[in-house]
């Protein structure tokens, strides 16, 4: 069974974000970075955590209920209160997280040079040449799609969803694949903060650093894509529209069904 399968099945598990944020704080912070600057952002990815489970299991509930206008506004208003308030959260969480990657860098960047001071300069870049390797291997595997099948699977039951209570083929595609993918981002981001809180990282700066890194990605560019948008006054916006205005476009027109009935 894959991850995603995995977190479907245990999508009702809950935790605190103090658990959460405690336990990231302890790990960045025994890295040498200054705590002040790392109470903030814990708190948000701790935040985070939680509103990501809660959004998915707003998702499994809209799949699993009843195919009425009614329910189907209840379960689309939850999802979207709980993405406005995931997208300020990852709003506020991303600038300190970038200060914590400056500043691991340079604690790393500290202790390549102490090395430098005792190995064989030989030695230190056959080192820096095996790294090299490492990380082009792992760009290569990370373009692989690892939850494609799944994600495309929940992005056509939404839409059945949706369509079964009439709303426009239009809307139900573009909200159900927006659905999807906010679905496997949080999938994503809970798997990576899993592997920084995982016993085994403790001490190992550059296995933190690619992890930290790829959450970074998820919330910088992939959950601020989806969540967070700029209001335009033209007609047509210059980038992909996010989830909230799709939510809109499906409850306008199952509230004008709902008031017509």
């Amino acid at each position: 069974m894959s991850f995603w399968n995995d977190l479907r099945a245990g999508v009702q598990e809950r935790t605190t974000t103090g658990d959460v944020s405690a336990s990231l704080f302890k790990t960045i912070t025994s890295f040498g970075v200054p705590p002040l600057g790392v109470v903030q952002p814990t708190f948000y990815m701790g935040r985070c955590y939680i509103l990501c489970y809660d959004y998915m299991d707003y998702v499994e509930k809209l799949l699993a209920c009843e195919a009425s206008p009614e329910q189907v506004i209840q379960y689309l208003l939850y999802i979207r209160e709980t993405v406005g308030t995931l997208g300020r959260c990852v709003r506020n969480a991303v600038g300190p997280i970038e200060e914590i990657l400056s500043a691991i860098d340079d604690i790393f960047d500290e202790r390549v040079r102490k090395l430098e001071e005792n190995i064989a300069s030989s030695i230190i870049e056959e080192a820096a040449s095996e790294a090299e390797d490492e990380i082009e291997h792992e760009e290569i595997s990370e373009e692989e799609d690892e939850f494609q099948r799944e994600r495309k699977a929940m992005a056509s039951a939404l839409q059945s969803k949706l369509e079964a209570v009439d709303v426009s083929c239009s809307v139900a595609i573009e909200l159900a694949g927006r659905l999807a993918t906010m679905y496997d981002c949080c999938v994503r981001y809970i798997h990576g903060l899993r592997d920084l809180q995982a016993p085994d990282i403790v001490g190992e700066v550059v296995i933190f650093m690619r992890t930290f890194t790829d959450v970074q990605h998820i919330m910088d560019t992939q959950m601020r894509h989806l969540l967070l948008e700029d209001v335009f006054l033209e007609k047509n916006s210059p980038f992909q529209t996010g989830l909230m205005p799709w939510i809109s476009h499906a409850v306008g027109e199952l509230v004008h069904q709902v008031n017509e009935s």
